[in-house]
């Protein structure tokens, strides 16, 4: 009977193993909502900041578990998008004529061949660096009427300096030319002196900041070649979707002839930084950093940002792309050296949408989706076969419910369910003692009777 009652209690301390809730040492759940309606066997749902706040990068500590304390199959893909873009498209042409005037300017002829497109950009290609030139664009349907006026700007470039230059000049497209004459003018940017530009960022007010052309060259300009090319529109499928993400700026602070800029995230996967500033003009050197705990930085990328606004020509860099890290703080090194710091209007953090994807089945119960784990491994799922070939429309869309539900396991529970174990583990061990106390007792009195 003592035996029958040993093993009776050994069973059910494996049935208790067995029976332990797989959803056991997760701190945070959403109650997942399928819309009946849907015929989908594939869902989505898109992760909140809550949840990417409180899960690992590598997403080890996620699972979906249905009613019935099963593991549902899911990954984590980027959203895609079927998205309209404007491509610059090359234009046929070819120059035909090359003339240096009397007056420090040149003139190019140039045949547009292209039957389909009318240009709207010229691009001067050289490998002359250091130089500022204007430039005027006449049209004509033959080289005797090459008289109407398409467009005029500047050239320059001053990359030995900094990081400016344009070679392009916009041209309206209200009508198709065959010819287009080009007119280079300061061909050769003859002064005495200096033989060099330089550029200087001049603070006249606390956030104005202009370039001043302190030398002029003579630079002659050497035109290897002049293209034309048109803005098409296209349609690009499978784009990921690019979002900005919640953050805060911490602190923005100078240290040694430098701007320190500490920004807090809920450690969503962010792949680029757009700056916003008020300053007119202006190049730096940028360093971006990225840490979890404020304290120890790890190394992103190191590059520059700018703007230029000047007579004929804007132009705005002021955007970083990185890989994709999930840091909860980054910190933006801004090495002004002696110039003015930089105004911000706004610093955005971006980086693609996600979403969850997974199977069922099952529409009787709602899964849910647990993450937070310390303790948990990864498990893997054979859908990426499955799903590879599902469209983004085909998906069914679902909710979460309870976005901010805190589930914290309780303790008490935790702490009930392995007292019971330990309690039923203890208590074999006593049976098991008392069994064999009793056995070997029974045997003394027996061997006595025989005596």
């Amino acid at each position: 009977m003592k035996i029958k009652l040993i093993l009776c209690l050994l069973i059910s301390i494996m049935f208790y193993g067995q029976c332990a809730n797989l959803s056991e040492g997760f701190r945070y759940s959403y109650q997942i909502k399928i819309p009946l309606e849907n015929e989908s066997r594939i869902y989505g749902f898109k992760p909140t900041d809550f949840f990417y706040q409180n899960s690992y990068n590598n997403y080890i500590d996620s699972r979906i578990i249905d009613v019935y304390d099963n593991l549902v199959p899911f990954i984590i893909l980027p959203i895609k998008s079927f998205k309209a873009v404007k491509v610059q498209e090359t234009c046929q042409s070819k120059i035909i004529k090359l003339t240096k005037l009397k007056n420090n300017t040149i003139e190019l002829i140039i045949n547009v061949t292209d039957p389909s497109r009318i240009p709207d950009t010229l691009s001067i290609i050289t490998k002359i660096k250091d130089f500022d030139k204007e430039i005027s664009v006449y049209g004509g349907d033959s080289l005797e009427t090459i008289n109407n006026k398409v467009s005029s700007g500047r050239i320059f470039d001053f990359s030995s300096i900094t990081n400016i230059s344009n070679r392009k000049i916009n041209l309206s497209n209200d009508k198709r030319y065959k010819f287009l004459k080009v007119i280079v003018n300061n061909f050769s940017e003859v002064i005495e002196g200096s033989t060099y530009e330089f550029i200087s960022e001049e603070r006249l007010k606390s956030n104005f900041s202009k370039i001043k052309k302190i030398h002029k060259t003579n630079t002659i300009l050497k035109i290897d070649n002049i293209i034309l090319t048109s803005m098409q529109e296209r349609i690009l499928a499978n784009r990921s979707k690019i979002i900005t993400y919640r953050s805060e700026i911490l602190s923005n602070k100078r240290n040694n002839g430098s701007t320190e800029i500490v920004i807090e995230t809920s450690k969503q996967p962010i792949s680029k930084i757009n700056f916003n500033t008020d300053n007119k003009n202006y190049s730096r050197s940028i360093l971006i950093e990225g840490s979890n705990d404020n304290k120890k930085f790890n190394y992103i990328k190191r590059t520059e940002v700018s703007k230029l606004s000047i007579p004929h020509y804007k132009e705005k860099n002021e955007s970083i792309k990185f890989q994709e890290f999930r840091y909860k703080f980054y910190k933006i090194t801004i090495y002004d050296k002696n110039l003015a710091p930089l105004s911000f209007k706004d610093i955005s953090l971006q980086g693609i949408e996600y979403q969850v994807r997974f199977i069922t089945d099952d529409f009787s119960g709602a899964p849910k989706f647990f993450f937070g784990n310390n303790k948990a491994k990864r498990v893997s799922f054979n859908i990426s076969n499955v799903l590879k070939n599902i469209e983004q429309n085909k998906v069914g869309i679902t909710k979460i419910i309870n976005k901010e539900e805190h589930i914290v396991k309780s303790s008490n529970s935790i702490f009930s369910k392995k007292i019971i174990l330990y309690f039923l583990i203890v208590l074999v061990f006593l049976l098991l003692g008392y069994a064999i106390y009793a056995i070997i007792k029974n045997v003394d009195v027996d061997t006595g009777k025989n005596v």
